[in-house]
């Protein structure tokens, strides 16, 4: 009969495998990787103000377009006012 050798690495040598991987990883890439995060970093601080900015000038365009339309209704309640006192006079 042949026995079939299989060796299983133990824990504690999976553990150092995969700091070592870790380290040759961060060794390699780890500028590359520092480099990506700032820039996400300034990417989404440059939304979060876009967006700030975008809700800004909405809100400012809808105010404006309140003040306009309410001015609009009050022009058109006034001209009805005055047009029914000129068909109401004999």
């Amino acid at each position: 009969m042949a026995s079939t050798d299989t060796k299983t690495p133990s824990p504690e040598a999976e553990t150092r495998e995969t700091a070592n991987v870790d380290k040759i990883r961060d060794i390699i890439f780890g500028s590359q990787m520092r480099d990506y995060e700032k820039r996400f970093l300034r990417l989404e601080e440059r939304l979060t103000a876009d967006a700030q900015a975008l809700r800004e000038d909405t809100k400012k365009r809808f105010d404006t377009l309140e003040a306009f339309v309410q001015k609009e209704i009050d022009s058109l309640s006034q001209r009805l006012k005055t047009e029914k006192s000129e068909r109401a006079r004999p």
